[in-house]
């Protein structure tokens, strides 16, 4: 049953409001821009936090990449920059689409016209309810974690992502043992050889490299409390917590983590860093008062190895990570950046609002979900594009829960929300004369960020996304050298940074059989150990993808390349001669 309504808000109807849910960084742009687009429309800007996200284009690099700056801003500030935005804040109860209202979890209602949903998404934390196991998703997570970094020696971390890299890079002032379920880092962003190109400068942040393993024997079972989560976190619909906006690009930087949050006593410490490849927690483990028993808590997913004998157990930590290959961890707390799950358990009344497996909101290019009058944008939505269009240009690009796209999933679904309501307001026999927009953001993938002290750019299909799973895959595991692809059985050892060749410059046009027989794709590669590494991934003489780590200066052309699907077969791997200035050449 649907709760009872304490108090109705009623707004001026002579106003259409468009109001938009969720004060991160989609929410926050969908709201500034119907703002601007037309003075017709009520904006009103539902925010569960009392501090918003705000992101600004720092530099326009191309056409499609962006350097975008995410900052936070009270409320009440924000409303000095944008009086035509109205702010409440409240937490969504429910929606009820019959009404067209937001019901809040006070009681109160507020009447839309139209509907942006942009709730974002919260970590998916291995195991719930530990109280030294976090997720780092915004200001207030990172205040959590800098406090217990005060008095840590060693920090587990969880998880092959972005948020996973910054912390690897920042936290060279304790041990540091981090799991990694695959055989390289960064998996999200890299291949294995780029792999090989940043573990280089990792290790070297880490001089005191512990690689150290403890071996597992029989021993009597451990007391097993299992706490499996759910599909959907009903966290935020019970209330329990709340979390901010996404903290953004260069968080590390901006919270100032290391330069202003702790103290020189702390940071000028040298730490070791232990890296468990192919590896996933199966189990936790801490100590339970007052008998100091260790007890295993949290979900459990396959098999679980025998735990240690008594005396192996280091009593000085808070817990303990069991990993999938018996290997014992312990720590005094472990950061969880094992990505995030849409937050949109708020519909779980609402089944008209088509969701994924997930729970993220199903949107089409125009972010309109099943709904009408309701849209989607950011972290909390699942895009999915009709492949039969006649006007393909989505072939270019794939869904990732970054903020690059969150900023302009709201703008679209503004700008979207606008040409609907402008349709709706004329004559039925004008309404072809409603302005019409193809999204830009479709046009092709393309992110900016920075890793280890690396400019990283990602455009396209950089890794044979939605080529199929095992051309992904095959591309994703290619280890390559100046002497060309490496074996399967040396691959490993060398995408994690060992024997990864000297510092010189080395051009290779590296494909498996298979890739090239079976589906025309092609690999060519430049790398320059410590300076740049370059990767295309080229389909029928076309280049569909790049991956460019370092000062490189090649993103307009490759995004030109990409979009104007020009025949590069007569070039070769000549495309990549350093020698060539080929963004003159293809001018």
């Amino acid at each position: 049953r649907l709760p009872k309504r304490k108090k109705r808000v009623r707004h001026d109807q002579a106003s259409p409001s468009v109001v938009v849910v969720g004060g991160g960084i989609a929410g926050v742009c969908c709201a500034q821009e119907i703002a601007q687009l037309s003075y017709d429309y009520r904006v009103i800007l539902v925010s569960a936090s009392s501090t918003l996200k705000e992101a600004k284009s720092v530099m326009k690099v191309t056409d499609n990449l962006e350097e975008i700056s995410v900052f936070e801003r009270r409320a009440d500030y924000f409303k000095i920059d944008n009086p035509r935005i109205e702010i409440i804040d409240g937490v969504v109860e429910y929606i009820s689409l019959d009404d067209q209202e937001v019901v809040l979890s006070t009681g109160s209602t507020i009447s839309y016209r139209k509907l942006c949903l942009c709730t974002g998404a919260v970590p998916s934390l291995f195991a719930e309810n530990i109280p030294n196991i976090i997720g780092v998703r915004d200001l207030e997570s990172v205040e959590g974690m800098v406090q217990r970094l005060r008095s840590a020696r060693r920090v587990g971390v969880v998880g092959n992502g972005g948020i996973a890299l910054e912390l690897i890079h920042t936290l060279k002032f304790c041990d540091v043992a981090w799991v990694v379920k695959d055989n390289y880092i960064g998996n999200s962003f890299f291949d294995a050889s780029a792999s090989a190109f940043i573990a280089s400068s990792m290790h070297a942040a880490y001089p005191n490299d512990d690689n150290t393993e403890v071996s597992v024997e029989p021993h009597s079972d451990v007391t097993a409390v299992v706490s499996p989560i759910g599909p959907y976190d009903d966290r935020v619909a019970e209330g329990k917590h709340i979390h901010g906006g996404a903290i953004g690009p260069e968080w590390v930087h901006k919270t100032g983590l290391v330069s202003t949050l702790l103290p020189p006593e702390v940071t000028s410490r040298q730490g070791a860093l232990r890296v468990e490849y192919g590896q996933q927690v199966c189990a936790v483990h801490v100590k339970t008062p007052p008998s100091g028993m260790w007890v295993r808590v949290g979900n459990v997913e396959g098999d679980i190895p025998p735990a240690l004998p008594a005396e192996h157990w280091n009593d000085s930590f808070s817990l303990h990570l069991l990993t999938t290959e018996g290997k014992l961890i312990g720590c005094d707390f472990v950061v969880s950046a094992t990505g995030v799950t849409p937050c949109t358990s708020y519909l779980s009344s609402t089944p008209a609002i088509s969701r994924d497996s997930v729970g993220g909101i199903i949107v089409n290019e125009h972010m309109q979900t099943s709904r009408k009058n309701v849209y989607a944008a950011g972290d909390c939505c699942s895009v999915q594009l009709n492949p039969d269009e006649s006007d393909n240009h989505q072939h270019h690009w794939f869904q990732m829960r970054l903020w690059s796209q969150a900023r302009v999933m709201g703008i679209t679904a503004a700008q979207s929300m606008h040409c609907d309501y402008v349709k709706e307001s004329l004559p039925e026999g004008a309404k072809d004369t409603a302005p019409e927009f193809w999204p830009t953001m479709f046009n092709i993938f393309a992110h900016i960020t920075h890793f280890f002290e690396y400019k990283v750019v990602l455009l396209g299909r950089f890794n044979a996304q939605g080529l199929g799973e095992e051309v992904e895959k095959s591309v994703r595991e290619m280890v390559i050298t100046k002497d060309g692809l490496v074996d399967h059985k040396h691959r490993h050892q060398v995408s994690q940074g060992q024997n990864f060749p000297e510092a010189e410059e080395m051009t290779c046009y590296c494909s498996p059989a298979d890739l090239v027989e079976r589906h025309k794709i092609e690999i060519w590669t430049r790398i320059t150990p410590g300076e740049e590494y370059i990767k295309l991934v080229v389909k029928h003489g076309k280049v569909i993808g790049a991956l460019l780590i370092g000062d490189t200066d090649l993103e307009e052309v490759f995004e030109n390349l990409i979009l104007n699907e020009l025949d590069v077969s007569r070039y070769g791997i000549g495309l990549l001669d350093p020698d060539i200035d080929v963004e003159e050449y293809f001018d």
